[in-house]
């Protein structure tokens, strides 16, 4: 007898068997609330930078999407994002325009405006004279924002040709020690005067540090180099604050300025003073002053180079690109774009030994450089968004006894999901593509899995892969979904993508039933499945809906018992005639679906890897905000599946 009841103990009940009553069924829940903890948020970004390329990052700084501007510098797409979000960031990719982490605000109806043209601002600031007790040469003054008043009143011209030159040479986040050694190992790191008179000209070009950096240079007889930064004498700020306007400066590229008349026998040498800029004054900074020449900076070999020299022999100038933080500090980069310059001089200095630039690389001819194409080898895979977020998972969480209510653990099924949609050089879609993790099954059925794109046909689909962990695990092997050639199901309104009919093919339990939802079991290493889904046609982003689209589970191998997240619709395929069955209260011809009398759902979607419950723990034992959540509609507590303090009752969580 006793053997007996263990055994019933650890089987959800059967179909039309009802658990008992819990304490959320007795709860006032807002017939409109959907149990959302994300909703859908137009993004506006209005810039005066033209088709200029920018990523868009969640409140941790994860990718979620990759986009441009237009020709008029606006971008507008609505995304879905968490409730509990109040901000997201926007980071621009294009080498001379500001490449701040700009936060754009929920309380500011996620809007966002950037101007980075200078006008006439500078002209009428107020003009701060060099501090001549700080141990610098002036080459004049500037304003507030560091921008000098001895500029060139002809900036250079700075070619589209060259930028993407620049972006291919010294690109963003790949160190150069890596990828580019050969710059490091030039014998050449200085200039060196060999005519009387020699003009030199230096422009500004590009900044992405985080730091309000000083740039200044340096002179010494070419025959005695100095030993160590005291025996330089003549140390002469050019940009008191390199920083780019609308990042916290006022240059803008192109920013030219003269440097002096040198006689031969002079070498010219640079300095970087990183967070240089106090906000009126260069400034001695606690994070050092680098030089380009190796022997006074601090470090030790190999890490002592802080300026790379380089000869682009297209546009007759070389290129300097410098790294602004200690080297040997685990936050530097090493990809010495943190400030970019250009040098020109009358007569020009030797190019001998003196690396070269690198020219545009594209090697799957979609006209974007290798460094910047995510596949370089493949035209339809170049830019990838990522749902919740780039290296980053959302859960799905169900109940499976639909129409009939659940125990409300919302672990019958728990699934870690992420979705990469996968676009082309002209920001297209090409691939909508996913991992698909099983945590955890706290089922006595088994269950599929599906998910319905609303926004896409049948015809949209070229095909499908589900590839599995291990090549052995039964995918497809009960006939649950008719699959089509293309991997849709047939029968469809709407292309649907089957992804598994049951869980336990793939993650058999111990002795039968469950898994990873009691902890007196062992635990089960949760599977991952990847899917790719090819469209027939690229489309628009935002041509084919909004993630995470529309997952159902497939209750007890019967094909008509979806369980979607509520307010979503039923595919074609749904046994309607379950809909006001049993506990089920879902209008068809209203917004009221997948909800229970008690306006309780059999699916929720969570945008982090969710930690649930035990079996036979409700959501609300663990969880102890979702309560108050629930019962606000979802204005309080928007957090609450976070692990914060007083949230959780740690006891009732697997």
């Amino acid at each position: 007898m006793v053997l007996l009841l263990v055994a019933a103990c650890n089987n959800k009940p059967d179909e039309g068997v009802q658990p008992n009553s819990t304490a959320l069924e007795d709860l006032s829940i807002p017939e409109d609330f959907n149990f959302e903890t994300e909703n859908i948020n137009s993004i506006t970004i209005d810039t005066d930078l033209k088709n200029t390329p920018f990523r868009l990052m969640n409140e941790h700084l994860a990718v979620i999407l990759e986009e441009k501007t237009d020709a008029n510098g606006q971008f507008s797409h609505a995304l879905n994002i968490p409730t509990a979000s109040d901000k997201i960031y926007l980071q621009f990719n294009k080498i001379g325009v500001p490449q701040d982490s700009f936060a754009i605000s929920r309380s500011a109806g996620f809007d966002f405006q950037l101007k980075t043209s200078r006008g006439n601002e500078r002209s009428q600031a107020t003009k701060i004279n060099g501090d001549p007790g700080l141990g610098f040469t002036y080459l004049g003054g500037w304003d507030t924002n560091g921008v000098p008043d001895y500029l060139e009143p002809i900036s250079d011209n700075i070619s589209g040709d060259f930028i993407q030159t620049i972006q291919t040479t010294l690109p963003q986040g790949y160190p150069v020690p890596e990828y580019n050694p050969h710059y490091l190992q030039s014998s050449v790191k200085e200039f060196a005067v060999t005519q009387n008179n020699s003009e030199v000209w230096i422009t500004f070009v590009h900044e992405s540090a985080g730091f309000k950096n000083t740039i200044g240079f340096y002179t010494y007889p070419t025959n005695t180099p100095p030993q160590t930064p005291e025996e330089l004498s003549h140390k002469t700020i050019i940009f008191p604050n390199a920083s780019l306007n609308g990042s916290g400066g006022g240059l803008m590229m192109g920013d030219k300025v003269k440097l002096g008349t040198f006689d031969a026998g002079t070498s010219i040498g640079f300095f970087i003073i990183p967070s240089g800029y106090d906000g009126q004054q260069p400034s001695r900074s606690p994070l050092g002053t680098f030089y380009s020449l190796l022997d006074l900076n601090p470090e030790q070999d190999p890490n002592q180079q802080h300026m790379v020299m380089l000869w682009d022999q297209d546009e007759d100038r070389f290129v300097l690109g410098f790294e602004d933080l200690n080297r040997e500090n685990s936050g530097c980069d090493h990809d010495f774009n943190d400030l970019v310059l250009t040098i020109t001089s009358t007569p020009q200095f030797s190019t001998s030994n003196v690396p070269t630039t690198q020219t545009f690389s594209d090697s799957d001819n979609d006209g974007v450089d290798n460094a910047f194409d995510r596949d370089p080898n493949d035209a339809r895979r170049t830019y990838y968004d990522y749902y919740p977020g780039a290296g980053t998972y959302a859960s799905l969480t169900f109940e499976d006894l639909w129409p009939s209510k659940g125990d409300y653990d919302f672990n019958d099924l728990v699934l870690d999901y992420q979705y990469q949609i996968v676009k082309n050089a002209d920001y297209k879609v090409s691939f909508i593509e996913g991992i698909i993790i099983i945590k955890a099954i706290g089922a006595g059925y088994s269950n599929g899995f599906a998910i319905s794109f609303p926004e896409l046909g049948q015809g949209d689909i070229e095909s499908t892969k589900i590839v599995t962990k291990d090549p052995n695990d039964a995918v497809f092997s009960t006939g649950l979904f008719q699959r089509a050639s293309d991997g849709t199901e047939r029968g469809q309104r709407h292309a649907v993508i089957p992804i598994f009919e049951n869980a336990y093919d793939i993650m058999p339990s111990f002795g039968g039933a469950y898994v990873n939802v009691v902890k007196a079991n062992p635990y089960l290493t949760p599977d991952t499945l990847r899917f790719s889904i090819e469209l027939t046609t690229p489309k628009l982003i935002s041509e084919i809906g909004n993630a995470p689209f529309d997952p159902f589970m497939i209750a007890n191998m019967k094909r008509g018992y979806e369980i979607h997240l509520p307010g979503h619709e039923n595919t074609s395929l749904a046994d309607v005639d379950l809909f006001g069955e049993g506990d089920d209260d879902s209008n068809l011809s209203g917004s009221k679906l997948y909800k229970s009398n008690h306006n309780l759902p059999w699916a929720i979607n969570l945008p982090v890897s969710f930690d649930y419950t035990q079996e036979g723990k409700s959501i609300e034992k663990g969880h102890l905000k979702f309560v108050e959540w629930v019962q606000s509609g979802g204005s309080s507590y928007q957090d609450w599946y976070l692990d914060l303090p007083e949230y959780r009752n740690d006891s009732n969580i697997y």
